[in-house]
């Protein structure tokens, strides 16, 4: 959403604490950076809290729905149960690797940055790479990799959010 004002993060009062060690894990990765007072304007902030995951962990959610209104949506072909089940040949070996903080190798132009900002306990933060929630992440991702990867990302086929599905034949 829009504002002039700070708009500050909605979390469970039991999670201020893990979304402080968040939010400073965030700044020691370089995932964000703390806005100064100078360089604020009428900005775009999202909202960021915590959500428990099933095994008890907590996951950091950024809500960017206001911003993807804002985005045109891009094609990505995701592998599916069926393409996968189709590119799987006798004597083939698998491998999965998820890509933790994946997404963190993909800088953010410093222009667009402000449209990726969220408040945490009256500070104003905006991420300096590409954060999960932007409806054209995948595809984003998916493309620096085959830029890097070339050819051989042929053989790796890319699943949501980060993960790699990996085949050799023998």
């Amino acid at each position: 959403m829009a504002r002039s004002a700070t708009v500050s993060s909605v979390t469970d009062p039991q999670h201020t604490e893990a979304l402080r060690v968040e939010v400073s894990t965030l700044l020691a990765k370089g995932g964000v950076r703390e806005v100064l007072p100078g360089e604020l304007q009428a900005e775009f902030y999202s909202r960021y809290f915590l959500v428990p995951k099933k095994d008890g962990r907590l996951r950091p959610i950024l809500v960017l729905s206001g911003l993807n209104r804002f985005l045109r949506p891009l094609k990505l072909n995701i592998l599916t149960n069926p393409r996968v089940r189709q590119a799987i040949q006798a004597g083939d070996r698998f491998a999965t690797i998820n890509l933790r903080d994946a997404y963190f190798q993909i800088p953010i132009w410093e222009g667009h940055r402000r449209f990726l900002r969220f408040a945490c306990e009256e500070k104003i933060f905006e991420f300096c790479v590409l954060p999960f929630g932007i409806s054209l992440d995948p595809r984003t991702f998916t493309r620096c990799v085959d830029a890097v990867l070339g050819p051989a990302a042929r053989r790796l086929h890319l699943l949501p959010l980060g993960s790699w599905l990996c085949a050799s034949q023998r």
